[in-house]
């Protein structure tokens, strides 16, 4: 990442724009920087097992660092036009997730309230937006390769859009328990089903992990993974979880997240009290031996 920013600006402007490859690379670095530090931010480990996750290079021990920035591309701040504008929206919540985490004992000021209602407005014309966009999937034709092309990226967009509203929702507003709202989001989204499988869409793991987790039926849950396991060799798989299950399926990672963020939501209902989400989300993803990859 330091050697795009440092050496692939281009010459001729002056290195104050980046050259065409070196967009697409920082574009790229920074859509999985981003999507890390969502699980970054969930994962708690001991100091003393974090010690223990070294690695040994040209004879030198290397110790694992997890570290929690708030940014690493502070470069260009504010500019999403250089990288997709969902991906810079979800940057700055999770930026606004961790800062209201440090500041869960102080009282929300006017400045921050603010700021918190633009970003929610913003991602909200973004995602009606995307929804938008979405209308005519269910007329194309899956041999016009071109139409299907765009078709992906409409779902992509809204189904990302719509995991990163749910997450503002229960980060930022601190939005515990279940909500209409939300339930009727996983219904309209997973209403896209046959659509996806149709047009042979691959949805991100980060979304489905995010919405997927919000199911709160048995319906719905059945919905959730019938869409996953329908297409398994869309999503990464893990041996683990197929040692789990004991069964010739093919489970991926995010079956296995989602399905946890369940079990911690069957553990603690209503009779004392919801679990906070982000510690919902720290029990589920601190629980995985590796970091989960949710690109």
């Amino acid at each position: 990442m330091a050697a795009v920013c440092s050496y692939a600006f281009d010459g001729q402007l002056g290195g104050s724009f980046f050259s065409e490859d070196a967009n697409i690379l920082y574009r790229y670095l920074h859509y999985h920087d981003i999507l890390a530090q969502f699980s970054v931010s969930h994962w708690r480990r001991p100091e003393d097992v974090v010690r223990q996750l070294s690695i040994k290079f040209k004879s030198n021990v290397v110790v694992f660092k997890c570290g929690n920035c708030l940014d690493r591309f502070n470069l260009r701040e504010g500019l999403g036009d250089y990288l997709q504008y969902e991906i810079y929206l979800l940057s700055l919540i999770l930026r606004a997730s961790k800062q209201a985490q440090l500041d869960l004992e102080f009282p929300i000021g006017d400045y921050q309230q603010l700021d918190l209602d633009k970003l929610e407005a913003e991602l909200e014309r973004s995602f009606m937006e995307s929804k938008v966009a979405c209308a005519d999937i269910p007329f194309i034709d899956k041999n016009d390769a071109s139409a299907v092309v765009a078709a992906g990226l409409s779902l992509q967009r809204y189904f990302f859009l719509a995991a990163t509203w749910v997450y503002f929702q229960r980060a930022c507003r601190f939005l515990t328990g279940p909500s209409s709202k939300i339930d009727a989001l996983i219904d309209e989204a997973f209403a896209w089903a046959e659509d996806i499988h149709r047009l042979n869409i691959r949805i991100a793991p980060f979304s489905l992990f995010l919405i997927g987790s919000e199911a709160n039926t048995e319906a719905r849950r059945h919905t959730v993974m019938e869409f996953i396991h329908r297409r398994p060799e869309l999503l990464p798989i893990t041996s683990e979880a197929l040692t789990i299950r004991g069964d010739q399926s093919k489970p991926s990672q995010v079956d296995c997240l989602i399905a946890a963020a369940w079990a911690q939501d069957d553990l603690h209902d209503d009779s004392d009290g919801y679990l906070d989400y982000v510690t919902k989300m720290q029990y589920v993803i601190t629980a995985r031996s590796v970091m989960p990859a949710l690109m």
